[in-house]
């Protein structure tokens, strides 16, 4: 676990392959985002000093749903990872959090932090099988205001490339 108030500013780190666009918020503004939709009560950080991978984050508040559509393979398996955060500058007090994640229409389940545990990033990790070439990952929360960042949705099934190309070794 990361608690929020000890992490560096460090900027956005986009993960390799994340197939969100926006995954971050970075650059958004929260309200004027292109890919992110919402229903529901929507705040967080612009520009602040705090979130998990960057500056700007969102914070749900109870019944909130956030979604974006993204291009899949069928039979592709796909990895959902994203970090939240209860007892925040955002999130306040009390009680547990529960962020429901859905692929499609499809609830892959329930991510919990239990009130004891507020004041730290928690990570959250799922796998689907795709079955259309665009898929529906989103997140609802279920309980208290909770903060969420660093989303992410990877192609477990591609095969691996390289990023970056390695430098010469000969001089």
């Amino acid at each position: 676990y990361l608690h929020y108030s000890s992490l560096p500013d460090t900027g956005y780190h986009p993960i390799a392959g994340n197939l969100l666009q926006e995954p971050s918020w970075e650059g958004t503004a929260l309200l004027d985002t292109q890919y992110w939709h919402w229903s529901g009560g929507l705040g967080g950080g612009v520009n602040d000093r705090g979130g998990c991978d960057g500056g700007t984050w969102p914070a749900l508040g109870t019944g909130t749903i956030i979604w974006q559509d993204i291009p899949t393979i069928p039979g592709h398996v796909y990895q959902i990872r994203f970090a939240y955060l209860v007892g925040g500058i955002l999130s306040g007090c009390c009680g547990d959090a529960h962020i429901r994640v859905t692929w499609d229409t499809v609830p892959l389940g329930i991510s919990d932090i239990p009130e004891a545990e507020s004041g730290f990033w928690h990570w959250s990790d799922y796998f689907v099988t795709a079955s259309n070439t665009t898929s529906r990952v989103s997140f609802e929360n279920r309980a208290r205001n909770v903060e969420m960042d660093a989303f992410s949705v990877v192609d477990a099934s591609a095969p691996p490339t390289i990023t970056t190309q390695p430098s010469s070794l000969s001089t």
